[in-house]
Protein backbone atom coordinates (compact mmCIF):
# COMPACT_ATOMS: atom_id res chain seq x y z
CA UNK A 1 0.00 0.00 0.00
CA UNK A 2 1.27 3.43 -0.91
CA UNK A 3 0.37 6.28 1.44
CA UNK A 4 0.88 9.85 0.31
CA UNK A 5 0.33 13.06 2.24
CA UNK A 6 0.09 16.69 1.22
CA UNK A 7 0.50 19.56 3.68
CA UNK A 8 0.24 23.08 2.35
CA UNK A 9 -1.42 26.44 2.30
CA UNK A 10 -5.16 26.71 1.80
CA UNK A 11 -6.66 30.21 1.87
CA UNK A 12 -10.19 28.81 2.29
CA UNK A 13 -9.27 27.12 5.57
CA UNK A 14 -9.54 29.03 8.87
CA UNK A 15 -5.93 28.30 9.86
CA UNK A 16 -4.65 28.83 6.34
CA UNK A 17 -3.25 25.29 6.00
CA UNK A 18 -4.65 21.91 5.09
CA UNK A 19 -3.50 18.32 5.11
CA UNK A 20 -4.72 15.62 2.71
CA UNK A 21 -3.91 11.92 2.49
CA UNK A 22 -4.19 9.49 -0.42
CA UNK A 23 -3.83 5.72 0.00
CA UNK A 24 -3.79 3.29 -2.89
CA UNK A 25 -3.40 -0.49 -2.93
CA UNK A 26 -4.12 -3.47 -5.13
CA UNK A 27 -6.16 -6.58 -4.30
CA UNK A 28 -6.00 -8.94 -7.24
CA UNK A 29 -6.98 -6.92 -10.30
CA UNK A 30 -8.91 -4.34 -8.24
CA UNK A 31 -7.31 -1.10 -7.04
CA UNK A 32 -8.63 0.29 -3.74
CA UNK A 33 -8.31 4.06 -3.30
CA UNK A 34 -8.89 5.99 -0.07
CA UNK A 35 -8.48 9.74 0.27
CA UNK A 36 -9.56 12.62 2.46
CA UNK A 37 -8.55 15.27 4.94
CA UNK A 38 -6.30 14.28 7.80
CA UNK A 39 -5.28 15.87 11.07
CA UNK A 40 -1.76 15.50 12.45
CA UNK A 41 -1.37 15.31 16.23
CA UNK A 42 2.09 15.78 17.69
CA UNK A 43 5.34 17.18 16.39
CA UNK A 44 7.50 15.56 13.76
CA UNK A 45 4.54 13.85 12.09
CA UNK A 46 3.14 12.22 15.29
CA UNK A 47 -0.21 10.50 14.68
CA UNK A 48 -2.52 10.88 11.71
CA UNK A 49 -6.33 10.89 11.99
CA UNK A 50 -8.95 11.02 9.24
CA UNK A 51 -11.14 14.12 9.58
CA UNK A 52 -14.85 13.43 9.47
CA UNK A 53 -14.42 9.94 10.92
CA UNK A 54 -13.61 7.99 7.72
CA UNK A 55 -12.01 8.63 4.32
CA UNK A 56 -13.72 8.45 0.96
CA UNK A 57 -13.15 4.94 -0.46
CA UNK A 58 -13.82 3.46 -3.84
CA UNK A 59 -12.67 0.38 -5.77
CA UNK A 60 -11.51 0.59 -9.38
CA UNK A 61 -11.65 -2.78 -11.18
CA UNK A 62 -9.26 -3.72 -14.00
CA UNK A 63 -9.21 -6.68 -16.36
CA UNK A 64 -5.64 -7.72 -15.52
CA UNK A 65 -3.21 -7.43 -12.62
CA UNK A 66 -0.65 -5.80 -14.94
CA UNK A 67 -3.05 -2.97 -15.82
CA UNK A 68 -3.89 -2.45 -12.13
CA UNK A 69 -0.20 -2.28 -11.23
CA UNK A 70 0.51 0.18 -14.05
CA UNK A 71 -2.40 2.37 -12.88
CA UNK A 72 -1.03 2.45 -9.32
CA UNK A 73 2.43 3.46 -10.52
CA UNK A 74 1.02 6.24 -12.70
CA UNK A 75 -1.19 7.54 -9.86
CA UNK A 76 1.74 7.64 -7.43
CA UNK A 77 3.86 9.47 -10.00
CA UNK A 78 1.07 12.00 -10.64
CA UNK A 79 0.49 12.67 -6.93
CA UNK A 80 4.21 13.11 -6.22
CA UNK A 81 4.40 15.55 -9.14
CA UNK A 82 1.56 17.57 -7.54
CA UNK A 83 3.46 17.91 -4.25
CA UNK A 84 2.42 14.85 -2.24
CA UNK A 85 5.09 13.16 -0.11
CA UNK A 86 5.33 9.43 0.56
CA UNK A 87 4.63 8.34 4.12
CA UNK A 88 6.60 5.54 5.79
CA UNK A 89 4.88 2.19 5.28
CA UNK A 90 4.13 1.49 8.94
CA UNK A 91 2.42 4.81 9.68
CA UNK A 92 -1.29 4.34 10.35
CA UNK A 93 -4.02 6.82 9.58
CA UNK A 94 -6.66 6.16 12.21
CA UNK A 95 -10.28 7.18 12.60
CA UNK A 96 -10.96 9.83 15.24
CA UNK A 97 -12.42 8.44 18.42
CA UNK A 98 -15.58 10.11 19.62
CA UNK A 99 -15.51 11.46 23.16
CA UNK A 100 -18.10 10.00 25.50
Amino acid sequence: MAKLIWVGENCNNVRGKSCKAYCIRRTGSTVLISYGSVEVKGGGGGKYFWCGRYPIKFPKPFRTIAKATAFIKSQIRAKVAKGYDRMPGRVKIEAKKKHA
